[in-house]
């Protein structure tokens, strides 16, 4: 149980969303080039620095994506938008039950480089934060550096 507390800690510490618009010329080379090696002709559409890692927000296919690195350009996790229908029933049954008065916001499903899969729900107050359960892990009060 101790371990399990450690790991879950570590996430949601990993996913802690304060987070600065930055320019693309703040962004170390080794970010871009790795991001040009992967996306190859996928224009960036924003950066922000991230707990000390960069994170480049891109469309694919119409849907709204982003990737995250490391500053020596190693690749942390993936994040996609998501529909509701693509939540976890019991992140959505978390929510209905214990935040009723928020109104959900975007949706995101993370991976990480070790295959890691979570869930994150945008609202007015702060992000949710779930397993690949969709049990609850955390909730990332909102901060006035998030846009």
């Amino acid at each position: 149980m101790k371990y399990m507390s450690v790991f879950i800690i570590a996430i949601a510490c990993q996913f802690n969303l304060n987070a600065q618009k930055i320019t693309e010329s703040a962004v170390p080379t080794a970010v871009k080039t790795s991001y040009t090696q992967m996306f190859n002709n996928i224009p960036v559409t924003g950066w922000e620095l991230e707990n000390g890692n960069y994170e480049a927000s891109y469309m694919q296919g119409g849907v709204s994506s982003a990737v995250l690195y490391a500053s020596d350009g190693k690749l942390i996790q993936l994040e996609y938008a998501i529909g509701l229908g693509d939540m976890p029933e019991a992140a959505l049954t978390y929510m209905r039950t214990n935040v009723p008065d928020k109104k959900l916001g975007d949706m995101t499903r993370i991976k990480t480089v070790t295959g890691s899969i979570s869930y994150e729900i945008e609202t007015s107050g702060g992000d949710y934060l779930f397993d690949t359960n969709g049990n609850y892990i955390s909730m990332e009060p909102e901060t006035d550096d998030n846009d």
